[in-house]
């Protein structure tokens, strides 16, 4: 047994792969990772709380696109106190990446990355590129589809902003202390 030091009550986070998938275990939760950018499944107390897998969405040039086909990996650190898995995906040009940790108290950190990769690095080699060649994004959203009789009681305050009727307001503006 290795000496690491967990808060009573608490275990290590264990991780089982799978075919282009992992199952993680850490607090009475049971995370899957496969073929998405983010969480697949997530279950809480025995109960699946997704509706269906997080995704990472857009639209350009007026359509709606998807990343999709995720790869996964497991960065394993040597430690059972956190585990990051990577997963990647591309759309055309733009490469999708996302990393999720999760440590063996239940936190867990994301990162989303939107990289570039394609048509417009020939101009850098002398290559004409033309605007219908390059992707240009008109948005981009993060899609977190709870079960309804979960998302009764679910908040989020993302930093500095509010959303009222979809309209962004300043937090300060709405009364609400962001502290």
């Amino acid at each position: 047994m290795d000496n690491k030091i967990f808060v009573p009550g608490l275990v290590p986070v264990t991780s089982i792969e799978k075919e282009n998938s992992y199952q993680i275990n850490v607090w009475n939760r049971t995370y899957t990772i496969a073929n998405a950018p983010l969480f697949s499944s997530v279950v809480s107390g025995g109960k699946e709380i997704l509706a269906s897998p997080i995704r990472v969405a857009g639209n350009a040039f007026g359509k709606q696109i998807e990343w999709e086909n995720f790869e996964n990996f497991e960065m394993t650190e040597g430690t059972t106190k956190a585990i990051t898995y990577v997963q990647a995906s591309k759309f055309r040009e733009l490469i999708l990446n996302t990393s999720l940790t999760v440590n063996y108290d239940g936190m867990i950190k994301c990162d989303i990355k939107l990289c570039p990769e394609g048509y417009h690095r020939g101009s850098v080699y002398g290559r004409n590129v033309t605007q219908e060649e390059v992707m240009t994004l008109d948005r981009l959203y993060l899609e977190i589809p709870l079960k309804k009789e979960f998302a009764k009681f679910y908040h989020i305050n993302p930093a500095g902003l509010t959303y009222i009727n979809d309209k962004p307001v300043d937090s300060q503006d709405a009364g609400l202390n962001t502290m």
